[in-house]
């Protein structure tokens, strides 16, 4: 697990549960999880695609509510639809943004690069090139229930999708913080978000030392003498 994962993992710990007695980083972002059960604060554009808010145990990450997004019928590369909120961006520094993700695909559409893919961004910071369900692995799809899901649906399990923006401007400036989903050219995919985030990185010595520790363990597991005859497996 690289060291920018390892922050990522442990700010989104402290957002869901924070301990008592300690600062933890703020979300900046506003109705992050959906909890008021529609997309106010966001700017949704759907184009030819389905979006809502619903309450249905498969959309949800954590709490009352999820959204849903689902690509148009048509199998024609593009845009599909996109969430959006102006970020105010307090002082410079690190922040970490991201979402938890489930893909829903048509059944011969798992596994398929070209079913759909994810992008998301901040202040123009892209987190990567793009997540699609063939990131996530075949292996990871199970069948969606049925209802309310059509026929010959598959889910796949929750994935944490995020990045890494360095801010060097002076604070106070508003940054554009986007989730988009685009059709692919030989399937259509739906998506399910939930748990958004912006948070600055915090640097305290408090955190320092945590991250370095967790840093140190990681390293001597690696280094860790094994022996003789056993085997390692990085299956599952």
């Amino acid at each position: 697990m690289s060291v920018n994962r390892m922050i990522l993992l442990l700010i989104f710990g402290l957002l869901v549960a924070p301990a008592d007695g300690h600062a933890v980083p703020a979300n900046l972002l506003d109705n992050a999880g959906f909890e008021t059960g529609d997309v106010s604060i966001w700017t949704v554009d759907a184009v030819d695609s389905l979006f809502g808010v619903f309450g249905i145990a498969q959309v949800v990450h954590t709490g009352t509510y999820g959204a849903f997004i689902e690509g148009p019928v048509h199998n024609e590369a593009g845009l599909s639809g996109s969430f959006s909120q102006g970020v105010v961006l307090p002082s410079p520094g690190t922040y970490a943004f991201g979402a938890w993700l489930r893909f829903f695909v048509i059944g011969d559409a798992v596994g398929n690069t070209d079913a759909g893919q994810v992008s998301m961004s901040l202040g123009g910071a892209l987190s990567t090139e793009g997540t699609t369900p063939a990131n996530v692995g075949s292996a990871n799809f199970v069948p969606a229930p049925s209802p309310p899901f059509g026929a010959n649906v598959f889910m796949s399990d929750w994935i944490l999708f995020s990045g890494l923006f360095a801010y060097t401007g002076p604070g106070g400036e508003t940054a554009q913080f986007t989730i988009s989903l685009l059709n692919g050219d030989s399937g259509r995919a739906a998506l399910a978000l939930d748990d958004v985030f912006v948070a600055a990185v915090p640097v305290p010595p408090a955190f320092v030392l945590m991250v370095t520790g967790l840093i140190g363990v990681g390293l001597a597991r690696r280094t860790r003498p094994r022996s003789r005859g056993a085997r390692c497996s990085l299956a599952g």
